[in-house]
């Protein structure tokens, strides 16, 4: 793995783990003056494109809760949704495989050689015209107001129902939940179980796409957000076995009408992330991901400014000994300059000590929002002493409350200065601490399960609480 952090600026200077299941483990240069077309290729799906017509008639709908389901249409729909994985697999292969073939005869090529890369764009057949792809509009902070927030409730169910019971009851009034659910019968399980607790679930609609996986932060549809909408970006999720995560952003965007822009980046979503203000930070995950690829730097800043609208990028070495590489388990935003960053007691832990210690400072040197330095805020975390990596910084922001993980049988101490860190970084928010103990040991925590969605197009839009567009403020 690359262990040196870097810059990238253009105006300044799946994982193995015992568990109940494979699938529940996991977890300066200028893009500006760089072709467009080298960074990613866009379907436009309500355009009147194929892929749109075909996985929207087939592929699930968010649905609003029914008290009722009868047996018939639940066979109808459990059915239907089988149909409809054979037929998004066989659409996205075919756009993945049309993207890279080579131009045949008379066919429209897209193509364009980096130095020391492999060809990172090529034909399109078979959905219509090549498009050019401009950078659009920005990917928001994800402390800012949202629309909804997409959950992996299709394990959360199975093996952990407590724990959606308290992440339903935090964010009660503040945010819309899209649940994502493996097939239709678990709808009327979360239903039954939600209101036999005594919870509303007239905020909670039903996204049913077979995925195994709740990691939906890894996989799940990023969004970007300008003038006309919201677009989801989608990546290559190259976990084996997990073909149909991998289609999950192309279904999303169908069944909302909304454009796709897909990139040529092996990417996780717990990798990364964005102030809201062009600039992203990311692990070192996402360089090895790519170089391993045939993609060198240069090559893969200009897809994260094509895909993203990202003007600045900062990369930084994740966890020593933590097996995904993830940044959200030692890094959060909590506003477009604030950031919290994980601290380890040397006397437990002196490697990562200092590797944070090195990032804190890589980080105070290089970001610059609006003319100033970060506010940096350090969260001390526990070493992993049995080999789980407890995070506080893989938080839940929604709207007006902030999710923190919880570990009260390991670190009770810890918990409630994790919890008081971030009452006084969000006095005008709700901080609500969540037991996560066992979902830690599957290597994710509340960010891992869920997803923002900035912006809905009509189906989920109403009625949504709306808050400033502002973040953390300083201590």
């Amino acid at each position: 793995m690359n262990e040196r952090a870097g810059i990238v600026r253009p105006i300044r200077r799946g994982r193995p783990s015992p568990c109940e299941s494979p699938a529940a483990c996991r977890r300066g240069r200028d893009f500006t003056n760089l072709t467009d077309s080298q960074g990613a290729c866009r379907l436009s799906l309500p355009a009147g494109s194929f892929v749109a017509l075909a996985v929207a008639f087939a592929c699930p709908v968010v649905n609003p809760p029914q008290p009722q389901l009868r047996d018939s249409s639940r066979l109808a729909r459990h059915g239907l949704r089988a149909a409809v994985v054979v037929s998004a697999l066989a659409m996205g292969y075919a756009l993945r495989w049309s993207l890279d073939a080579a131009p045949p005869g008379g066919a429209t090529a897209v193509t364009e050689r980096v130095p020391g890369t492999r060809r990172v764009a090529g034909t399109r057949r078979g959905f219509g015209p090549a498009l050019a792809v401009e950078p659009y509009g920005r990917m928001p902070g994800e402390f800012e107001r949202k629309d909804a927030l997409l959950l992996g409730v299709n394990e959360l169910i199975r093996f952990h129902p407590q724990t959606l019971v308290d992440i339903v009851a935090a964010i009660a009034g503040q945010t819309r939940i899209v649940a994502l659910i493996s097939e239709a019968a678990q709808e009327q399980q979360v239903l039954d179980l939600l209101r036999g607790r005594g919870l509303a679930t007239d905020t909670i609609s039903f996204f049913v796409w077979p995925a195994e996986s709740m990691w939906v932060q890894d996989f799940g549809p990023q969004e970007v957000v300008g003038e006309h909408g919201a677009r989801v970006v989608d990546f290559e999720y190259q976990v084996p076995g997990l073909e149909v995560e991998n289609q999950l952003p192309m279904a999303f965007a169908a069944s909302f009408g909304m454009q796709i822009t897909h990139s040529h980046l092996a990417m996780e979503g717990g990798g990364y992330l964005s102030n809201g203000r062009g600039l992203c930070i990311s692990s070192t995950r996402l360089i090895e991901q790519n170089q391993s690829r045939g993609f060198d730097i240069q090559s893969i800043g200009r897809f994260l400014h094509t895909a993203f609208n990202f003007k600045d990028w900062i990369y930084v070495p994740p966890i020593i000994g933590e097996t995904t590489g993830h940044l959200d388990l030692f890094l959060s935003l909590g506003g477009p300059g604030t950031i919290f960053l994980a601290a380890y007691d040397p006397a437990e832990d002196r490697e990562n000590a200092d590797r944070m210690d090195a990032n804190a400072r890589t980080l105070m040197e290089n970001v610059v929002v609006e003319g100033r330095p970060p506010e940096i805020i350090r969260i001390r975390q526990p070493a992993a002493r049995d080999g789980c990596w407890r995070s506080y910084t893989n938080v839940i922001y929604a709207n007006g409350v902030v999710l923190v993980p919880q570990f009260p049988d390991f670190s009770p101490d810890l918990d409630r200065e994790a919890l008081a860190t971030y009452r006084r970084a969000f006095p005008d928010r709700q901080v609500v601490g969540i037991d996560t103990s066992a979902i830690i040991r599957k290597r994710g925590g509340l960010h891992c399960l869920s997803l923002d969605l900035p912006h809905l197009p009509g189906k989920l839009s109403a009625g949504v609480q709306r808050l400033p567009a502002n973040g953390a403020q300083g201590l």
